[in-house]
């Protein structure tokens, strides 16, 4: 049996299998109303979910989850993105809000926990899940190129093995973030020159990382540059951004709308 938030209703129609009944409203004050009508006690069940912003996404996908398990269920959650992923590391003053929805989830007694191309392995400090990265998927566009990008130190710890196993060249480019949402891009290492080259990234959100790394790319004379990334949020005016770059083309999942 299914159980889904607004967030995944695009996925949930290509899946077959029952669906779980459950009523989803908001109350004339803006609050969010859940109550699960199908008879899920002693049953194992599977949540798809995912936490974007806003914050009513996390809710949502709280609030049905404790319905469930106050309805006895046996849980396993699918989300196909971690939203607040990125606010790992908090600085002193910042909220830890990565780590905070981290301990929600852990407080839930769900069974399994899957999630699809964590943005960052530090959470795992504080919830048990296991990290789906769709290699799978990547891997029929990607072997077509000559070389694999890393565009920052992320990337690079897990394309590093997935470079070895498609046979192809990895460069690799340091970033640093002198604020928030501003990227600047240096030192990249590896030979593009006249090359078709792609760019592998979990996410792309403003596009400054990818559009930087292009630039970057381009400079150093490569024939071509693809991206490839798991999760598309494109904020903000981040495809008119991208269209004006020098990248060609972009692949991304379906995970998110």
């Amino acid at each position: 049996m299914i159980f889904f938030t607004r967030s995944t209703q695009h996925l949930v129609k290509r899946i077959s299998g029952e669906k779980g009944d459950f009523e989803s409203r908001v109350f004339k004050d803006g609050e969010l109303y859940i109550r699960i009508k199908s008879k899920v006690a002693g049953k194992s069940v599977h949540v798809l979910a995912a936490t974007p912003a806003p914050g009513d996404h996390v809710l949502e996908t709280c609030f049905l989850l404790d319905a469930l398990s106050r309805q006895g269920a046996v849980i396993s959650l699918l989300l196909t993105y971690f939203g607040y992923a990125r606010q790992d590391h908090p600085e002193p003053g910042e909220a830890a809000s990565g780590r905070l929805i981290c301990e929600w989830l852990r407080r839930l007694n769900l069974q399994q926990i899957n999630i699809l191309h964590m943005h960052s392995d530090r959470l795992k400090r504080f919830l048990r899940y296991d990290n789906l990265v769709p290699e799978a998927l990547f891997a029929p566009i990607a072997t077509a190129f000559d070389a694999i990008v890393a565009p920052d130190r992320g990337a690079l710890r897990w394309l590093s093995g997935l470079c070895r196993a498609w046979g192809l060249s990895l460069v690799t480019i340091e970033k640093e973030r002198p604020r928030q949402e501003h990227v600047r891009m240096f030192g990249l290492s590896g030979d593009v020159a006249g090359k078709r080259v792609v760019i592998l990234d979990d996410m792309i959100s403003t596009g400054g990382t990818i559009i930087e790394a292009s630039r970057a790319l381009a400079r150093n004379g490569a024939k071509e540059i693809t991206v490839m990334a798991t999760h598309g949020l494109f904020s903000g005016n981040a495809i008119a951004r991208i269209e004006k770059s020098p990248i060609s083309r972009v692949y991304v999942t379906n995970s998110l709308p």
